[in-house]
């Protein structure tokens, strides 16, 4: 189960600064090669390896998702885009019947939690200093997006230089397995 949990500690420090607030480029982790490997079953048990999903960073952006035992010989699935040149927007996405494009702001640079980020119908509200628990584990800093609106809405959750470590929304749900 994925859980979100509020950690303790928000409040106003030197400057009147949030000392919630982070530079999220960290918990983007959109790096060429960079790998995940989530499940989407919804279950608990140990995952059946050949549903797996392997999702790897190609470059500009884009991530691929391929289902099976190991990436290599692995059929693709889907795919999400991202844009990191000012924070993190998702731009292009296909996730079987899940399609879209644009530019969809999910995370600023710079963020406090509370803060709200998006444009036209989209909306994200970001928590920073979020417990996130996966099937691979607990991440104790992690960042939440819940996005409402006219794209792939849900709930984002990120780890430290991990990246995206769940999404729930739109009928799917994935859970990271594997940082790899």
């Amino acid at each position: 189960m994925i859980g979100w949990l509020l950690v303790l500690g928000c409040g106003v420090g030197e400057g009147g600064r949030n000392n919630n607030t982070r530079d999220l480029e960290a918990w983007y982790a959109l790096t060429e090669g960079q790998a995940w490997t989530y499940r989407d079953d919804g279950e608990d048990a140990d995952p059946d390896e050949a549903e797996l999903l392997h999702a790897r960073h190609v470059g500009d952006g884009e991530v691929e998702l391929r289902r099976g035992a190991r990436w290599t010989d692995g059929e693709v699935e889907g795919r999400l885009t991202w844009d990191d040149s000012d924070g993190l927007a998702l731009v292009d996405w296909e996730l079987g019947a899940l399609t879209g494009s644009g530019d969809y702001p999910v995370l600023e640079r710079d963020s406090s939690g509370g803060d709200e980020v998006g444009q036209g119908g989209w909306t994200c509200r970001i928590e920073t200093l979020q417990e996130i628990e996966t099937f691979y584990g607990v991440f104790r800093e992690g960042v939440v997006a819940e996005c409402t609106g006219v794209a792939l809405t849900g709930t984002y959750a990120f780890g430290k230089d991990v990246g995206l470590v769940a999404f729930e929304g739109g009928g799917l749900r994935l859970d990271l397995v594997a940082p790899w």
